[in-house]
C-alpha cells in the first residue's frame, strides 16, 4: 500500500488505511505499507513496511493545498527514496501494488514494478474537482495554482485509466468515474472506528457535557471545509445561539479558527461560544463522540465522504447534519433515520440547533447504524474484488 500518510484507526484518511489494511489481513492478505511524506508524524508502522520523508527541491516552495501531489513528484526524483523503495519492494515481491489515493503514482512509475504485480487505485474523492473547490477557499486563481490543478487531474486520470482495480468510497463518486474517465469501479464506503464502543459512564466528558453549560459537538481537523462549514454557522455570528450554549471542538479545527477571516468578525461573541478541546488521543476522542449530547456536521463544500459523518451516526445520539455530509451514507438513512436531522442550508441547520435547544433532551438510541457502519461491514467486498483480479 502507498499512501502519504501512516494507517492510525480512527482519524481521517489514516483511519481507512488502518481498518483497510485489518480487513485484509482478516482475510488472509500480507499487507505492508510504503508510507512518503514531508512532515513527521507519529506511525503505526510495523515490520515490512518504509516511511521516507522526500526533501523539498531548489528553488521549491510548500503549497499547503498541494503538498499531497508535489509530494508523490519530489519522492520519484530523489535516487535515495527510490532505491529505498525499490529494495522493499524486491524483498516483498507483491501481488497487488495499492494506491491509496494518486498522489504516489509518480513514485510508483519510477520504482517500477514487476508484471505479475496488479495496480489498485483506492479513491477518496474527486480530486481535480475538489482542489478546484479548495482553491476559491484560498483565493485561488494564479497561473501556479491552474498549473497544479491540472496536474492533479492528470495523476488522478492516469491512475484511473491503468489501474487493474479501481475502487470509490461513494456512489456519485462511482458517477463520476464513469463520466469523466470511462471507468467502472468498486463501491467501498467509509466506516467508523466507534462501532461496538459503549460510553463509559465513569468519563470526563459525562461531567463535561452534564454540567453547567449545554453542548453541541464537533470533531474535526483544519481542513477547509471543516472550517468553512462552522464559519457559515457563526456568519453574521454565533450569538443565534444562547449564553449557556457552546460548541465543543476536538481536533485542529479549533486553533485554525484563530485565523479564520469570518470567524474573526465577531471574535469577542463567537469565542465564547466554543470550547476547544485541542486533538484527542483515541480513547478520549471515543468518549468524546459517545457522550455528546448533539453532534453537528456542518459540512457544505468538499467531496469524498465525510468519515465524522460515520462517527455521529453510530452513537445512536441526536446528529445535525448538512445534506453534503451525508454522502456516502445514504443506506445508512434508509436503516434508521431516528434523531437525524439533514439539512441543506446554513439557515437551516442555525434553525435545527435552535430547535434542538428548546426540545425534550434526548437519550442515544440503539440503532442497527452501528452494526451497519463497522469498517468490517462497509470493507467487506474488498477481499473479493482483489480475489476477481
Amino acid at each position: 500500500m502507498f499512501s502519504t500518510y501512516a494507517p492510525s484507526p480512527l482519524y481521517g484518511g489514516p483511519a481507512r488505511l488502518f481498518w483497510l489494511r485489518k480487513v485484509l489481513e482478516r482475510s488472509g492478505f500480507v499487507v505492508h505499507n510504503i508510507v512518503a511524506n514531508s512532515s513527521i508524524e507519529s506511525t503505526k508502522l510495523g515490520p515490512g513496511d518504509i516511511r521516507v520523508r522526500p526533501v523539498l527541491r531548489p528553488g521549491e516552495r510548500h503549497h499547503p493545498l498541494f503538498e499531497d501531489v508535489q509530494v508523490g513528484h519530489r519522492a520519484a526524483a530523489q535516487p535515495r527514496i527510490v532505491r529505498a523503495v525499490r529494495s522493499q519492494l524486491a524483498a516483498i515481491d507483491p501481488d497487488i501494488i495499492w494506491l491509496e489515493q494518486p498522489w504516489l503514482l509518480p513514485l510508483v512509475h519510477a520504482v517500477g514494478r514487476s508484471a505479475k504485480a496488479k495496480l489498485v487505485y483506492s479513491s477518496q474523492n474527486m480530486e481535480r474537482e475538489l482542489k478546484i473547490i479548495l482553491c476559491g477557499f484560498y483565493g485561488g486563481g494564479k497561473s501556479s495554482d491552474k498549473a497544479l490543478v491540472d496536474e492533479v487531474g492528470r495523476v488522478e486520470r492516469e491512475a484511473a485509466s491503468t489501474a487493474d482495480l479501481v475502487f470509490s468510497i461513494c456512489g456519485a463518486d462511482q458517477a463520476a468515474m464513469r463520466r469523466l474517465f470511462g471507468v467502472e469501479s468498486v463501491l467501498l464506503p467509509n466506516g467508523s472506528g466507534l462501532s461496538g464502543l459503549v460510553a463509559d459512564q465513569r468519563s470526563k466528558y459525562r461531567e463535561l457535557f452534564s454540567g453547567k453549560h449545554r453542548y453541541f459537538g464537533f470533531a474535526g481537523s483544519s481542513y477547509l471545509p471543516n472550517q468553512e462549514g462552522l464559519a457559515v454557522l457563526a456568519t453574521p455570528s454565533l450569538a443565534f445561539l444562547p449564553p449557556d450554549v457552546r460548541i465543543a471542538i476536538a481536533g485542529s479545527l479549533g486553533p485554525a479558527l484563530d485565523h479564520h477571516r469570518r470567524f474573526l468578525r465577531q471574535w469577542s461573541v463567537n469565542i465564547h461560544r466554543i470550547n476547544r478541546l485541542g486533538f484527542l488521543d483515541d480513547p478520549d476522542y471515543a468518549q468524546f463522540c459517545l457522550h455528546l449530547p448533539c453532534t453537528i456536521v456542518p459540512i457544505f463544500h468538499g467531496g469524498g465522504s465525510n468519515l465524522k459523518t460515520a462517527d455521529a451516526l453510530v452513537t445512536g445520539s441526536p446528529v445535525i447534519a448538512s445534506r453534503e455530509s451525508m454522502v456516502g451514507y445514504e443506506d445508512i438513512l434508509d436503516i434508521d433515520p431516528r434523531n437525524l436531522t439533514v439539512v441543506d442550508t446554513p439557515g437551516e441547520f442555525r434553525a435545527a440547533m435552535t430547535e434542538n435547544l428548546q426540545a425534550r433532551p434526548v437519550s442515544p438510541i440503539v440503532t442497527e447504524r452501528s452494526r451497519a457502519l463497522s469498517w468490517s461491514s462497509r470493507l467487506a467486498p474488498v477481499a473479493a474484488a482483489l480475489d476477481d483480479l
